[in-house]
């Protein structure tokens, strides 16, 4: 469950955005917590997201990544990060009042057993938040996810059926969608992405270092006709109609 981190380059608009909708994952857990809740984050990153739910919530961080942990530790605190094995969270039953993982899910091998184990730390009435990739808009049916790190992707029914099957008694699927401009932005980027891999069949880019194998993506990026211009306005929203729609799932289970 390796996630590629702090890759050094200026951004295309195609990437700010991205974040942007990542960000925004986090705001829909803010809104959903309550002042002072306990909460654990399984997959930190970097940790600029804890450090928002941090405002509101007694909030700790894992990761299976060491060099991420200290990156965070470094940057926001110790107090909140720890590492652990990926697969045992290191807490009693009944431990926190939400849980949320942002993007992971994708890279999980064994996705029913990791959410149940987020389950079992959780309070009675406490939920788990997760988002990840809506595989309807960028993996063609048949086909394996072009981004090499991701086991699977998701259709709504899918990650629905994962949640039920962890055991959660509640389960709400939703998604994160965009402006026509953002969406035109994001499907670009996600078109890129997928001509990357065509000219890559044999997916050697797994054995390549990540600042070559993001340096070559960007060769391809510029080599694209672009019109200049500042990026586009427009805005993510969430909504629970059309999800096939959506550029990311949003998994909400109540245990």
């Amino acid at each position: 469950m390796s996630i590629r981190k702090n890759i050094q380059g200026t951004q295309t608009a195609g990437e700010s955005l991205l974040h942007e909708r990542h960000v925004m994952a986090y705001q829909i857990a803010l809104d959903r917590v309550e002042a002072g809740q306990k909460v654990v984050e399984i997959g930190h990153g970097d940790g600029y997201g804890l450090n928002m739910l941090a405002q509101k919530v007694d909030i700790v961080g894992l990761d299976i990544d060491p060099s991420i942990v200290e990156y965070a530790r470094k940057k926001y605190g110790k107090q909140y990060f720890q590492q652990y094995d990926g697969e045992h969270i290191p807490y009693d039953d009944h431990t926190f009042d939400a849980a949320c993982m942002f993007q992971v899910i994708e890279h999980v091998v064994d996705d029913v057993t990791l959410m149940a184990e987020i389950r079992r730390v959780l309070k009675p009435g406490g939920f788990a938040i997760l988002t990840t990739p809506n595989r309807v808009l960028r993996v063609p049916y048949g086909e394996k996810p072009w981004n090499i790190e991701h086991v699977r992707e998701y259709y709504p029914e899918e990650l629905e059926g994962v949640l039920k099957q962890a055991g959660y008694k509640k389960v709400e699927i939703l998604g994160i969608d965009g402006s026509d401009e953002y969406r035109t932005v994001e499907l670009r980027r996600v078109a890129r992405a997928r001509k990357l891999r065509r000219l890559d069949p044999f997916r050697w880019r797994r054995f390549m270092p990540d600042q070559l194998l993001y340096d070559i993506g960007r060769v391809i990026v510029r080599a694209q006709p672009t019109t200049p211009g500042p990026a586009p306005e427009g805005a993510f929203f969430v909504t629970d109609t059309d999800l096939y729609r959506s550029l990311d799932l949003v998994g909400i289970g109540t245990k």
